[in-house]
């Protein structure tokens, strides 16, 4: 998944306040953790090794496999 395909992605989805989205990770903000993740993966998108765009994606199949 591209960070294109991401951005797009996240622009039209309704999101929820919060989602737990790791056992030990709860965003309590999500549409401020998506902003600060495309945010940090604009100036560092290079690999997949970026953790900001892991979790963004995480994130989406977490929303998409639980009906959000």
């Amino acid at each position: 998944m591209t960070l294109q395909e991401l951005t797009t992605y996240f622009a039209t989805k309704e999101l929820p306040e919060t989602i737990q989205l790791y056992p030990h990770a709860k965003i309590v903000d999500v549409r401020k953790f998506v902003e600060s993740h495309l945010a940090y993966s604009e100036l560092k998108f290079k690999t997949l090794s970026n953790m900001a765009l892991v979790r963004l994606i995480d994130l989406r199949n977490l929303l998409e496999n639980n009906g959000h």
